[in-house]
């Protein structure tokens, strides 16, 4: 890797550039690859450039959920596949969000249990991963003693 700012995260089949927080859009390295098997090694270089995350893109692959207020309501969250929900009138919402870690870990279980439910249309898939997040939700309650 050649240039200020950037550098090489990971080993084996992989690794990612990464950009130091101080490197600004529009900055450009050059990355070189090197492989090897047996007698033959090839190589390729590639010019990288630091850009802007869209917004979409800037949560670490976690989308920016969308809070309904469903007081009354059972459901935690729903994923149509384009927009993420999530109740935040929902009991466990409420106890969860006045800590950011335990928010975050709630809000990820809520975004693995309906991703599943959205990847595994089967029998039982949604009342099974509703009943993982509800158990999550309960132990994250409990260890904090709320």
């Amino acid at each position: 890797m050649e240039g200020a700012g950037f550098s090489l995260r990971g080993e084996g089949a992989r690794p990612a550039v990464t950009a130091e927080a101080a490197t600004r859009p529009g900055a450009t390295a050059r990355l070189r690859v090197e492989v090897e098997q047996g007698a033959r090694t090839a190589t390729a270089e590639a010019t990288v450039e630091a850009v802007e995350p869209l917004p979409d893109e800037a949560g670490f692959g976690i989308p920016e959920p969308h809070l309904v207020d469903a007081a009354g309501e059972t459901w935690r969250s729903r994923f149509d596949g384009r927009r993420w929900e999530v109740n935040q009138m929902h009991e466990d919402y409420l106890a969860l969000k006045g800590e950011a870690r335990a928010r975050l870990r709630y809000l990820l279980a809520l975004l693995a249990k309906d991703l599943s439910q959205h990847a595994h249309r089967v029998p039982g898939a949604v009342e099974a991963s509703e009943d993982v997040a509800a158990i999550l939700a309960l132990a994250e309650r409990n260890l904090r003693g709320a």
